[in-house]
């Protein structure tokens, strides 16, 4: 720990213990990230065998949300995925789920492989982004590079963005820079596709901030579908 209860991460397990362990963090909490975290190259404690990348729980949920702070410090974070369950009624995919707190100076790389996120005709609404799949709090100073993300959806709402799924709150001086980010719906499914942001909510603010990178969405009988390089909703 650091000065006035801040929370200093310096490995994979540290992070991953965030994801697994809701009671590690409450609306008072701040995190600092002080050394880059590789899943690949951490061997303590046999958590994450092979080569990875290694699926790991979103950070938070719309249940329990992240509400505190967390600082990566511009070290960087790689070798990890989102895991989504299929079974999920309402689903905020990404590092992070959903968010209520501040999410400041993270840098995430994603494996330059595909990675898949599917969600079946169970579900209500996906929400897709690299970083979080939700955010109500704030995004400041955040970048993300190397995606290649690929979404799924049958018969549900899709929202994918190449930073944050759905933003409800404050995106400012940040960055998504990727491969590929895709979505492939059917059976009357609605998509909403941005390069940084799947649906921007009414009155909500993006400010000096980008995207870059290939966007594609991919239809049959489908109720609606938007595709663009910035904003999808």
């Amino acid at each position: 720990a650091g000065a006035m209860g801040e929370v200093k991460l310096r490995t994979p397990r540290h992070l991953y213990s965030l994801s697994e362990h809701r009671e590690y963090y409450t609306r008072n909490s701040v995190f600092r990230q002080i050394l880059d975290l590789d899943y690949a190259a951490y061997t303590g404690y046999s958590l994450f065998p092979g080569k990875g990348p290694y699926e790991q729980e979103p950070i938070g949920s719309l249940k329990e949300p992240f509400a505190g702070t967390y600082n990566g410090d511009c070290n960087t974070i790689k070798n990890v995925v989102p895991r989504v369950e299929e079974a999920a009624k309402r689903q905020y995919a990404g590092l992070f789920g959903y968010s209520e707190g501040t999410l400041r100076n993270i840098v995430y790389q994603m494996p330059g492989q595909d990675v898949s996120v599917n969600l079946g005709s169970t579900a209500q609404k996906l929400y897709v982004g690299t970083l979080a799949g939700g955010s109500a709090g704030t995004v400041d100073n955040c970048a993300v590079s190397g995606a290649n993300l690929v979404a799924m959806a049958s018969g549900v709402e899709l929202y994918v963005g190449g930073l944050v799924g759905r933003n409800q709150g404050v995106v400012r001086n940040s960055a998504a820079e990727f491969e590929k980010l895709s979505a492939d719906c059917f059976n009357f499914a609605q998509v909403y596709l941005g390069g940084l942001v799947g649906e921007n909510g009414v009155s909500r603010s993006i400010t000096a901030s980008y995207a870059v990178g290939r966007v594609n969405v991919s239809v049959s009988t489908v109720k609606t579908a938007r595709l663009c390089g910035f904003v999808g909703w």
